[in-house]
Formats: structure tokens, C-alpha cells, sequence
């Protein structure tokens, strides 16, 4: 073998030597290639993850706080204040229902707002649940007595609202009831008074009628007239009886009865007497 042919071998073997390099160069740079995008996509992932997990975050701290604020107002308001299912069974009472109601508020829990309503009232709040549950109304306001553990009737102001899932299903009602005891008995002691005002006012108009259609007149004293009272003679008004109608023919017409001048001390003054 010739130097020439072994130089042939050798140039031959460096060239598919470096040909293989080149290869598996180019598929190693492919493959950090694939790795580079596959790090940036996922790193891409990552950090869209890490901002929705912040959102959530975020999110569940403010409900946290608007649950917080909930139960302080809720359990704190001077209203009552209930938490109803859509069959009006209680879930939740706070003291001022409690006091109202007069009963504790361990005995309220599992047990139907029903329960402290007259029938004629629950017929109709029923009714006004359903429109809200069907969405036909936000709120629902009713006034109306419960019935107090006393047995005594209590009025209270009742407004109503649904909160609603995610999905619009009903979960509860909320529920807020204001005493207004107070009120309904000044308006009912309003009432009475202005009936007897009334009253009195027929009666002092009945009174004023009677005497207006009773015959009567009024003079001066007279010193010729024994029948006159002694305040008549020093000079105040009298009222004396009218005389009896003269009888009449029947032949002459009826005339409406006037007063007799003989029966009044008027008359004698008009005479000289």
C-alpha cells in the first residue's frame, strides 16, 4: 500500500469523522433549542400561575374580611337580623331577634319563622317568598305581629332578600326584623284620640243644631212685667217659652206658628206700658 492511499484513508476517515461531529452538533443544538422554549414556556406557565394563585389569594383573604364584617354586623345590629332557608326553617338568629322574640337563641335554631307568625300573615309571606325566590322581586318588605314568648303580639318591620350560589340556585334568606311596637301604638292611640275628637265635634254640632231650631227670644227688663227674672230687670238677655198657636178655622189656610206677642215682654214696651 502506497503513503498515497493510506494518506486517502485518512483524509477520508477525518472528513466522515467531522461530518458525524457536525451532526450530532446540529441535534444537540436542536435539542438545548426545544429545552430553551420548553424552559420559557413553562416558566411562562409558572408565573401565569403564580398571579392566579396571588388572585386567589387576594380573593380569599377579602372574603375572609367580607365574611368577618358579615357576622359583626350580623350578630351586632340593634334589627334582628336571621339567616332562613328557602322552606323558612332558622339557621341563624342574632341577640336583637333573640330579645325580641323573647326567646333564647339556642331554642331559635332548626326552627321555623312559621312558628312565631298568625296564619293570615304566613299565607302571605309565603307568598311574597316565592316571588322572590322566583326572582320576580329584589327584596320583600311585610309588617306584621309575632307572636312573643310572653303571648303578647310584638309588630315588627320584615325585610327579606336571597343570596344566591354562583349558578343562581337560592342558598338562604336573609332576613331583617325592626321593632316597631311603638309605633303601631302611638298610630293606634292617634287613631282613638282623633275618633273622639270627632265625636266631640258631632256632638258640639249636634248641640249648636238643637239650640239654633229651638224657639226662643231675647229682651230687655221691663218694670211692668212681674214674670220677668230679676236678671232680665237689671238689663241681660232672657229666653222665654213661645205661646201656644191660636186655633184655627178650617176654612182658613194654615200658616207655620209664630211667637204670641201677648207671652213677651217686648210687647208691653211697645204698648207704653
Amino acid at each position: 500500500m502506497s503513503s498515497q492511499d493510506s494518506a486517502d484513508r485518512v483524509r477520508e476517515s477525518a472528513l466522515q469523522t467531522a461530518s458525524s461531529i457536525l451532526s450530532l452538533q446540529r441535534r444537540v443544538d436542536e435539542e438545548i433549542r426545544a429545552l430553551n422554549k420548553a424552559l420559557q414556556q413553562r416558566s411562562e406557565e409558572l408565573a401565569t400561575a403564580n398571579i392566579e394563585l396571588q388572585r386567589q389569594t387576594e380573593t380569599a383573604h377579602a372574603q375572609a374580611r367580607d365574611v368577618e364584617v358579615f357576622r359583626i354586623a350580623f350578630d351586632s345590629s340593634g334589627s334582628g337580623m336571621l339567616l332562613v332557608s328557602p322552606d323558612l326553617r332558622i339557621s341563624r338568629v342574632n341577640a336583637a331577634f333573640s330579645e325580641f322574640i323573647g326567646h333564647p337563641m339556642d331554642a331559635l335554631y332548626t326552627r321555623s319563622i312559621a312558628d312565631f307568625m298568625l296564619p293570615a300573615d304566613l299565607e302571605v309571606t309565603r307568598r311574597g317568598v316565592l316571588l322572590l325566590l322566583r326572582g320576580d322581586v329584589a327584596t320583600l318588605h311585610l309588617e306584621y305581629p309575632h307572636k312573643h314568648a310572653s303571648g303578647r303580639p310584638v309588630w315588627g318591620s320584615v325585610t327579606s332578600a336571597v343570596v344566591r350560589d354562583t349558578d343562581g340556585t337560592p342558598l338562604y334568606l336573609i332576613v331583617q326584623i325592626q321593632d316597631i311596637s311603638g309605633r303601631i301604638q302611638a298610630e293606634a292611640e292617634k287613631r282613638q284620640l282623633e275618633a273622639q275628637l270627632l265625636q266631640a265635634q258631632k256632638m258640639e254640632a249636634l248641640g249648636t243644631l238643637s239650640r239654633a231650631a229651638s224657639p226662643t227670644t231675647s229682651t230687655t227688663s221691663s218694670p211692668r212685667s212681674s214674670a220677668t227674672p230679676s236678671s232680665c230687670r237689671s238689663g241681660s238677655w232672657a229666653t222665654y217659652r213661645p205661646a201656644r198657636p191660636r186655633r184655627r178655622s178650617r176654612t182658613r189656610p194654615r200658616v207655620a206658628p209664630s211667637w204670641s206677642a201677648r207671652s213677651s215682654p217686648l210687647a208691653d214696651a211697645a204698648n207704653g206700658g
